[in-house]
C-alpha cells in the first residue's frame, strides 16, 4: 500500500522560463529555476513551484511559525528566535539540545519549549 510523505527542503530559487517543452508545458513557459543543496539544479512550472515551495523571508516580517521551524528542526537545522543572540536548538537524539552563549562561555542545556515560543512567528534558520 502507498503511504504519504511530505517533503522538506530548502532550496534556492528564481524566475526562468522553460528551455525546452516539458511535459504539458511549452518552451518559454513561466516557471522558476530550483538549485537543491546538493547543486542539482531543476526546473519547476510556476503553479506547482507556488503550491510546494514558501519563501522562508515572508511568513511574516521576523520569521517562520513554529509550526515550519519544528519540521526544519527534525530535519537536522538549526533554529533560534531572533531575541537569542548567538544562541540556537538543534536536535540530539530525540532531545532538544540547548546551545547557549553567555559572558563569553559556551554551554548546552536539555529543556522544552514554552508556550510563547511554540505561539512565536519569528523563527529563524541558523545558517
Amino acid at each position: 500500500m502507498l503511504k504519504k510523505y511530505i517533503s522538506v527542503r530548502i532550496v534556492s530559487a528564481e524566475p526562468m522560463k522553460a528551455q525546452r517543452p516539458t511535459g504539458k508545458y511549452d518552451k518559454g513557459a513561466d516557471g522558476m529555476r530550483i538549485i537543491y543543496e546538493d547543486g542539482i539544479e531543476k526546473w519547476c512550472p510556476i503553479g506547482p513551484f507556488a503550491k510546494t515551495y514558501h519563501k522562508l523571508d515572508t511568513f511574516n516580517d521576523k520569521g517562520m511559525s513554529f509550526e515550519f521551524a519544528l519540521v526544519l528542526l527534525k530535519e537536522g537545522r538549526k533554529i533560534k528566535r531572533p531575541n537569542w543572540g548567538k544562541d540556537y536548538c538543534e536536535l540530539d537524539g530525540n532531545r532538544v539540545k540547548y546551545q547557549r552563549h553567555t559572558g563569553g562561555l559556551n554551554f548546552e542545556s536539555y529543556e522544552g519549549f514554552g508556550i510563547k515560543d511554540i505561539l512565536a512567528n519569528d523563527w529563524q534558520v541558523v545558517e
